[in-house]
């Protein structure tokens, strides 16, 4: 057998491009897990993706915590795990790359110059084992991870020519070669020999016993353990499950785990049940069911880990289950859109993203000065598979089109940010992935069939040209672009000469007015666009290598540059001024160059091996690149990332810097973590810091983004907290990290403490049902015996039934601690029963158009705030027991005045009742470093330049909380119309981010809901015909009904999604340019009126 000489270079700790070192959103993998691996004394879950995702990423075990994602830039062939020394080892084409498990990072990097295929770690002589080689030339070599030496294991030659997985059995002597298509194999270290298996075991035990599956039927799955000691089969089992069709897979195995004492195995089969069966008899222990696609199986003592997802070929992740609850203890990241094509659009105020995967999810996310939304559309395709196609916009970005690859679907055409707009233009053409091309401009489809080229007008379905080949013995593919102004259209053909062998390739040009060809050229030409309104045809001719710009008129060549590395699999996009070319390949990764010099700008080789990948300009200077699961952002001008993009499946997003600034759905927040070492920081206890609205928009603008104004490395040790419940009179106590207590005493001390090592507690915070609790008010009382309020007592009257209490303190840094929680189920005695007062309203409305400076004076505000208060008092009358209205306008409205009318709703209100805070008028936030938010109460003469003025007469952020606080209510809403000021409009963009961030900061710490116009400009001619503005005309018509999703009542949160919905539009029509309001909700959703 032909020797092999493989030699490892010891490259030292290169790093790869994480995620970030310091935040860290939980994501799944995008794709299918190769592999996940446990690493139990460090309480490490480890996993890897495929093709499509190349992350590496690690867990925490316990609590499915991403703790940090590693980029590979080239796709790894296999990972093995030392849980002794605690490494990973990662195998890519020509490397074994070394992770060091408690720090996660890398520490050594090993290069060969042949090819590796698999590697399994042995524990007994701590040596990597690997295979190099192909075919009928594999060999089996040892790695030494503490020299670097490696030598071959010599003995018998490899039997199969291709090698599979390979894992070491447990007893550390025979290595286990599975192979999809051939006969599996296990190799005995001491003898080295082969020994072929003649079936194909589906796991092993640790005396070497195998466990078989197979599909008898769509309700039988036989199971059987065959014993290596006595050569026949110690039980065969069928096991009886509910029908499923798709156990008539008959090729399809499923997934087995046995458990780590042995004693149990785990069975499951795509959507069956996960079945327990006992090891030793084969009956049937346990069943844990869903009804969702499952993958492979992992079993520890007390839980099994399962890859699922819904579709059999999407996306999905692994989730932790505990015998035999069918809800996952955990899961291990969020599923994540992968997206296959990425388009953007812009116009001088906005720029949208659109993409969608191979399964047909298309989403969209808008961005602007005001506002970034995420839009997850319903396309109502009539079938499930082969959706895979392209998105493309108009000039304007009034209509998007999706042209699928399908045969019954066809061109779709959808309006962007409306999720239920989808209709089918047109299915009557060929839809072959490599003919069919769109024009969003001209709304002309091109495609090939039958040796002719097909142009149709997808709107009105008229055929307008139909012009065969010349010379054309079959046209196997076709590269088209038609050009914008619908004159013209270029087809890179490929004509096959000689079946599936010989072919012949030129580029045509057809003139669509005379339906002539115009010109033709020799060779193979892909990825072509139109410049300059269509007078010019860029080419990428993959021959010579060369980037060729042609006049579309004459054919003459006008100038020509090369490009060394162009190939079919290369990926082109233009900027939007057409003067960059950015190109991209897989294995010399991002090159830019300038179109009208052919000089080559910026290279990056960040990715060298990215299927699939996506690569598109989003403005001049920026562009995106869209692989494994996320969206990367770059300058043009350097290789670092600026920004990565993060779609979930259910249509939230998160977006964030390398420095951990993020943005997102509120929904998403939840999925942002930050990681100091193996130290998790919740988002929750830094979250002020590192929010930042408009950060999308602002970066892709070229705008300068400040740094955070604090390092996660320099943040103190979070502090603890403690609660504790004591019952009336009775002193017990229970203190607990999570308790359930039963009582029939409706009165409760709660005692929270706070703990800050080497640093103070500034606030302690007490949460009744995500209500935040006030220091002060009518059935609370407060004891502090801390002089930093390390430690308060709350007094408290329960509510019948479930109450929840959660607790977190504060240190210097304004850093929370993580949240600890009891529940209190009160059910008083029969005897003490009383019918309840019922549930009262509380609405209190403020409404200022005449300001003491008239030059601040607005039009619609005291109208808005009369029909809200008309609105919401005729809806809530039918649902609650008594409707208390305080309304105060104009002169009225002055701080005194409304922190009165609070107090007295604080003295009246009781904990079962709903409040409800209007507000039309001035907003501002403060241009000092603090940048304070504060309602303009009416005697306010000097909005912007007057800090202090605002401070003593305007009603701040922080009172707010301190006033939601206060009233006992635990269902409360709070609704601003205010609006920016006429005078102010070139702050408005940066004080409108900071508002929205003060307002989400007010939201997160009192556990109420809070929508926001976001700050919109009044003006005196703009809504006669509405006779409202904007925000509060959609909202009126919220009310009256249009909000109701069908049970005749409109929640908050149906409010909202309205409000998100009809702002823009609305606004769109009567002032020409949209309004999007903000919305943040953490407290619990309930009615605020009835259809009409």
């Amino acid at each position: 057998m032909k020797k092999l000489f493989i030699v490892f270079l010891f490259l030292g700790a290169l790093n790869f491009q994480a995620q970030d070192s310091r935040i860290a959103i939980q994501s799944a993998h995008s794709g299918f897990v190769t592999k996940m691996l446990f690493d139990n004394p460090r309480n490490l879950v480890v996993s890897y993706g495929n093709f499509d995702d190349k992350t590496l990423k690690f867990w925490d075990k316990k609590t499915g915590i991403l703790l940090k994602t590693i980029d590979i830039p080239e796709h790894a062939r296999d990972l093995t795990l030392d849980d002794i020394s605690g490494k990973t080892y990662v195998v890519t084409k020509n490397e074994i790359i070394v992770f060091d498990n408690t720090t996660l990072n890398e520490v050594k990097r090993f290069q060969s110059k042949d090819e590796i295929q698999n590697v399994a770690f042995r524990k007994t002589d701590k040596l990597v084992y690997f295979l190099t080689g192909d075919f009928d030339d594999i060999a089996l070599n040892t790695f030494n991870p503490s020299t670097g030496g490696m030598q071959k294991t010599g003995g018998a030659k490899f039997p199969n020519p291709q090698a599979g997985e390979m894992e070491f059995l447990e007893n550390d002597e025979f290595i286990w070669f599975k192979s999809g298509v051939r006969e599996h194999q296990i190799y005995d270290v001491i003898q080295k020999q082969y020994i072929s298996l003649a079936l194909a075991p589906r796991a092993f035990f640790k005396n070497l016993d195998q466990i078989y599956t197979e599909i008898l039927d769509e309700t039988h799955l036989k199971v059987s353990r065959y014993s290596a000691a006595n050569n026949k089969y110690a039980w065969e089992k069928t096991v009886v499950i509910e029908k499923n069709t798709n156990l008539a897979i008959k090729n399809f195995k499923g997934n087995v785990a046995i458990s780590e004492e042995s004693n149990s195995l785990w069975v499951s089969y795509l959507k069956t049940p996960i079945i327990e069966l006992n090891a030793n008899t084969g009956e049937v222990k346990g069943v844990i069911y869903n009804n969702l696609n499952k993958g492979n199986l992992i079993a520890d003592k007390d839980y099994v880990y399962v890859y699922e997802n819904e579709e059999l070929f999407g996306q999905g992740n692994y989730k932790k289950y505990k015998r035999y609850s069918d809800k996952p203890v955990t899961h291990f990241g969020s599923e994540v859109l992968n997206s296959q094509n990425i388009v953007f659009s812009r116009n001088d105020k906005s720029v949208s993203l659109f993409t969608s995967d191979i399964n047909g999810k298309i989403y969209s996310l808008l961005s602007n000065n005001a506002t970034t939304q995420a839009t997850k559309y319903n396309p109502n395709f009539s079938t499930k598979f082969s959706l895979y196609g392209d998105v493309s916009v108009s000039a304007d970005g009034n209509l998007a089109y999706y042209l699928t690859r399908n045969d019954t679907e066809g061109i779709k055409q959808f309006i962007p940010g409306n999720k239920d707009s989808f209709k089918t233009l047109t299915t009557d053409f060929d839809k072959s992935s490599n003919t069919a091309n769109f024009n969003a401009d001209s709304k002309l489809l091109g495609y090939v069939k039958n040796n002719t080229l097909q142009v149709i007008n997808v709107e009105n379905k008229q055929s307008v040209a139909t012009i065969p080949f010349n010379n054309v013995r079959k046209a196997d593919q076709a590269f088209l672009d038609i050009s914008p102004d619908g004159k013209g259209i270029a087809v890179g053909l490929s004509d096959e000469i000689v079946f599936d062998y010989e072919y012949k390739e030129r580029l045509d040009y057809f003139n669509l007015e005379t339906k002539n060809l115009a010109w033709s050229k020799p060779n193979s030409y892909r990825n072509l666009f139109h410049l300059k309104g269509g007078k010019e045809l860029l080419a990428i001719n993959l021959d010579t290598k060369n980037a060729d710009v042609f006049n579309t008129a004459s054919g003459e060549l006008l100038r020509s540059f090369t490009i060394p590395q162009a190939d079919y699999l290369a990926e082109f996009s233009l900027n939007p001024s057409q003067t960059k070319l950015i190109f991209f390949t897989k294995e010399m990764g991002t090159k830019i160059y300038n179109i009208n010099t052919g000089a080559l700008e910026s290279e990056s080789k960040n990715f060298k091996e990215l299927y699939n990948a996506r690569v598109a300009f989003v403005t001049d200077d920026v562009y995106a690149q869209a692989s494994d699961g996320s969206i990367k952002f770059f300058n043009t001008n350097s290789p670092n990332e600026i920004l990565r993009l993060i779609l979930f499946l259910d249509g939230e997003w998160v977006a964030h810097t390398p420095e951990g600034l993020f943005e997102g759905s509120q929904n998403a927040w939840d999925r942002v973590a930050f990681v100091r070492g193996r130290e998790t920081i919740p988002l929750d206890q830094v979250f002020d810091k590192f929010y930042t609205p408009r950060l999308l928009f602002n970066i892709l603008q070229g705008e300068k983004i400040e740094k955070p104004t604090i390092d996660i490395d320099k943040i103190k040790t979070p502090p603890t907290v403690t609660i504790a419940y004591t019952e009336g009179t009775r002193n017990l106590t229970v203190e607990d990290a999570v308790a359930v207590i039963k009582t029939e005493n409706p009165s409760a001390k709660i005692t929270v403490e706070g703990f800050a090592k080497g640093d103070i507690i500034s606030e302690v915070r007490l949460y009744h049902n995500n209500k935040l609790v006030s220091n002060s008010t009518r059935n609370l009382t407060v004891e502090d015996d801390a002089p930093a309020e390390r430690k308060k007592v709350f007094n408290l009257t329960l509510l019948e039934g479930e109450n929840n209490f959660r607790a977190v303190a504060l240190n210097s840094q304004n850093t929370e601690s993580a949240p600890q929680e009891i529940s209190v189920e009160y059910k008083p005695k029969k005897e003490e029963i009383i019918k309840p007062a019922g549930i009262q309203l509380h609405l209190m409305v403020v409404g200022i158009d005449n300001y003491k400076n008239p030059k601040y004076n607005l039009n619609y505000a005291v109208a808005d705030a009369n029909g809200f208060k008309d609105a919401v008092d005729s809806g809530m009358k039918t649902i609650t027991s008594n409707v208390n209205n305080y309304y105060i306008k104009n002169d009225e409205a002055n701080k005194d005045k409304i922190l009165q009318t609070f107090k007295e709703i604080a003295s009246k209100a009781n904990p079962q009742d709903v409040f409800i805070f209007y507000y039309a008028g001035h907003g501002m936030m403060t241009s000092d470093e603090n940048k304070t938010f504060y309602l303009v109460p009416h005697d306010v003469t000097q909005i912007y330049g007057a800090d202090e003025s605002i401070a003593q007469k305007g009603i701040s952020a922080e009172l707010l909380k301190e006033l939601s606080a206060s009233i006992p209510a635990q269902k409360q809403l709070y609704i601003l119309d205010a609006c920016q000021s006429g005078g102010a409009l070139s702050a408005i963009s940066s004080r409108g981010a900071a508002e929205e961030k003060a307002i989400a900061q007010l939201a997160r710490s009192t556990g109420t809901h809070w929508l926001t116009a976001s700050g919109s400009e009044q003006f005196a001619t703009e809504f006669d015909e509405l006779g409202h503005g904007v925000f509060t005309y959609v909202l009126l018509q919220a009310l009256s009904g249009k909000a109701d999703s069908g049970d005749g009542r409109i929640t908050v949160n149906e409010l909202k999604a309205y409000l998100e919905s009809q702002v823009p539009e609305v606004s769109g029509k009567y002032r020409g340019s949209a309004q999007y309001p903000a919305s943040f909700g953490f407290g619990q959703d309930f009615p605020v009126g009835v259809k009409n």
